[in-house]
Order: C-alpha cells, then sequence, then structure tokens
C-alpha cells in the first residue's frame, strides 16, 4: 500500500513533464463530454459585445494567474513546452474528431448528436483545450518579454502572432454574418433581415459561359444515361461512339440555333437552343441523320432514337463561369458599378459580395443572380496577427542564422 502511495506521490510531484501534462488535458476532455452527456447542449457563439468582455476576462484572468504563481512549480508548467505539447496535440486529437464526422448537421447516430461530436467547436472538451492553450502562450509570451534580447522579442511577436489570430477566430463567430440573397433587374436589395444596409445593390446585367454540350446514350428500359468516356462525346470534338454495332458521330453542331420547318438553323433570338446534327451508321453502313438538341426555357429538347430500348440525347451544358454587373448605390446619392464572379469577390464597405448562382431555368437569360454577402469585422485582426507571426518567424530564422 505504501508503494501504491508513493508512486501516486510520485506522480504528481512537480516539475510536471509531458505525462502530467496529457493526463490533465485528456482529464479535461473526458469531463468536457460528461457536460456533453449530461447538459445535453453547445456552446453558444458570442456576438459583439459580450464576446469582447468575454476575451477581456480570459485576458485579465491569465495575467492575474501569471504574476500571482510567478516563480513558483504550477507557473513553471503552465508555460513550459510540455504543456504547449499536451494542447497542441489535444487540439489536433479534436480536429481529427471534427473531421471524421459531419459538422453542423444532426447525426444518424444518437450519441453524435449527445456528445457534440458533429459540433466540436462548440463543445466543451474544445474550449476546455482551448483555455489552456491560450494560458500556455501568454504565459510563454510573458516570459519571454521579461528577458529583454531581439531573439527573445522576435519569439515572442511570433506567438502574439498565434496568439492574436487564435482569439479572433474563436470570438469573431458570433459577428460574422452571412446572408445568400437574390438581386433582379427591377428592384434594388438595400436590407438584409429588415436591417437596412448602407448601400443598395441591383443588377445589370448576367453572363454566363458555358462548356460546348455532350452526347450520351440513354438506357431507355431503365432511365439511364449509359456512364463511360465510351458513351458521352462533346459535340465540339471529332469524337465517335461505337455502340451495338452502330457508329455515332457529330456532324454539324450550332451553338445557337431554333426549329424551323425539321430543320435546325444559326439564330441568336432570345431562348435560342443548342443543337447538332447527329450521323448514325449500324453494321450494314446504312447511315441516317437525326437532330439533337438539349433544349431551353422557349424550345423543347429533341432525342433521337437508336432502336426502341436506346436514346441519343444532347445533355444540359455546364457553366464554364458566371459573372454579374452589379450597380451599387450608396446613401451618398452616388453609384458604381461593380463585377462579380465565381471565386472574383468584391468587397463592398466591409462586406464581401460572391457570385454563387443564377436562375438555371432561364440559363443565360437569367434574370436575377443568387449572391453571398458576408461581413467579419475581425478580418483585419486576423491578418494582423498572421503578419506578425511571418514577420517574427522569418526574423528568427536570419538571427538564429546569424548566431
Amino acid at each position: 500500500m505504501k508503494t501504491e502511495n508513493n508512486i501516486n506521490n510520485n506522480f504528481w510531484m512537480f516539475p510536471w513533464k509531458y505525462k502530467q501534462s496529457f493526463v490533465i488535458i485528456f482529464v479535461f476532455i473526458f469531463v468536457g463530454f460528461a457536460l456533453e452527456f449530461f447538459t445535453k447542449g453547445t456552446i453558444k457563439a458570442l456576438s459583439f459585445p459580450v464576446n469582447i468582455y468575454t476575451l477581456l476576462s480570459v485576458i485579465i484572468i491569465s495575467l492575474v494567474l501569471y504574476f500571482t504563481t510567478k516563480n513558483t512549480a504550477i507557473w513553471q508548467w503552465l508555460k513550459s513546452p510540455f504543456l504547449a505539447i499536451a494542447t497542441i496535440s489535444s487540439l489536433l486529437f479534436l480536429i481529427i474528431l471534427m473531421g471524421s464526422f459531419p459538422q453542423n448537421e444532426l447525426s444518424s447516430i444518437g450519441i453524435v448528436n449527445i456528445l457534440s461530436l458533429n459540433n466540436i467547436a462548440f463543445s466543451y472538451p474544445f474550449l476546455f483545450v482551448l483555455l489552456f492553450f491560450l494560458t500556455n502562450l501568454l504565459f510563454v509570451i510573458l516570459y519571454k518579454f521579461s528577458s529583454f534580447s531581439l531573439k527573445n522579442i522576435l519569439f515572442a511577436l511570433n506567438h502574439i502572432g498565434i496568439y492574436i489570430t487564435t482569439v479572433a477566430l474563436i470570438f469573431s463567430v458570433g459577428d460574422i454574418q452571412k446572408h445568400t440573397l437574390r438581386i433582379d433587374k427591377d428592384n434594388y436589395l438595400y436590407t438584409i433581415n429588415k436591417i437596412e444596409l448602407p448601400f443598395a445593390l441591383r443588377l445589370i446585367d448576367f453572363q454566363l459561359d458555358l462548356f460546348a454540350p455532350k452526347i450520351a446514350i440513354v438506357d431507355n428500359t431503365k432511365d439511364e444515361i449509359l456512364t463511360g468516356n465510351a458513351n458521352i462525346i462533346s459535340v465540339d470534338s471529332d469524337s465517335t461512339i461505337f455502340f451495338n454495332n452502330n457508329r455515332i458521330k457529330v456532324l454539324k453542331w450550332l451553338p445557337k440555333s431554333v426549329k424551323q420547318a425539321g430543320e435546325y438553323y444559326f439564330v441568336n433570338d432570345v431562348g435560342y437552343t443548342q443543337s447538332a446534327l447527329i450521323e448514325i451508321a449500324d453494321e450494314n453502313n446504312l447511315i441516317t441523320t437525326k437532330w439533337v438538341s438539349c433544349g431551353s426555357f422557349v424550345y423543347p429538347s429533341e432525342q433521337a432514337s437508336i432502336d426502341s430500348n436506346y436514346t441519343i440525347v444532347m445533355l444540359d451544358p455546364e457553366p464554364k463561369s458566371f459573372k454579374s454587373e452589379i450597380l451599387v448605390h450608396y446613401k451618398t446619392g452616388e453609384s458604381e458599378k461593380v463585377e462579380i464572379e465565381v471565386n472574383k469577390p468584391v468587397n463592398i464597405n466591409g462586406w464581401d459580395i460572391y457570385q454563387t448562382d443564377y436562375n438555371k431555368e432561364m440559363g443565360t437569360w437569367s434574370d436575377y443572380s443568387i449572391i453571398e454577402m458576408v461581413k467579419d469585422p475581425w478580418l483585419p485582426v486576423v491578418y494582423t496577427g498572421i503578419a506578425m507571426l511571418i514577420f517574427g518567424a522569418v526574423m528568427l530564422m536570419f538571427i538564429g542564422k546569424k548566431e
């Protein structure tokens, strides 16, 4: 019995290193999951000004803890690399869990929802590990500043960058606004959820660039498109489909056309359709030609039968790119035209505006655009932290090289 007590006492004797650090962190993770199990609730994202008050409270408590425990064994542990490795490893463990379960959606597995494994970023285990991580980081920064040298200052600067970036990413969640909206040519968009914007938006023009459509074969008995490159060709290629002793080839492709008297002719009117003249040669080299079309919101599609079981169709062309020209009208009375494209957002008064969708039924003649508007007031803080992190890391490389 004495031996067991001695072992336990020796284990928890200072200084604490890796074993003690990992045990303490995993105990807090276990307690966090226990809280999730019994409370059946996730932590809510904090928004301004509560997130600022909470952040200041965390920093003040950490500072008080630093100066009241200074030069003690617990102080040595809280600034130690042993705790740093334990917290970083635990965060990595939680991030792996985050990647293992779909986030922000209900799971069919009950225990996943109860333990918030589908919402790790807003769970108690993540909160506890994060508090240890930020405390350790702040202790290291303060300790390095206490001993003035260029290397220590750069080291602290690097870690301040990590601290600022981490804090901004966490405490900004409640302040991020994200809205998916529709804008059209007839009306100005000037409110979001009854909140007035500092500007109004109206669609001026929409442009859609399409890939060439593809020709494919449909199995009528299953109502399915036959897959595989051998059964699908693009209308702008010289490829040929060999299917059931038939040779299928595109003779002519009209990207803008309408049907008149059984034939398709080139036009550039609203609602035009894409069409192709198909040559079908059977095993006896008996050749027939037929038209196929993908149709539009004005004109119906057209298919060509091979036999009673199989039909040749033109698939709807896939979008290559699409963009919107938008009129922005400010409260000052000034207006400007901006262009938004997929993966090329514009920033207007702190709002990032993304092109996300359009009226697919009308395609090229879409009468509205779907945009996503995102506002993150903490983004400059994140960029500042990243800049400090990079600057400190680069300068440390030069200082270390000289030494």
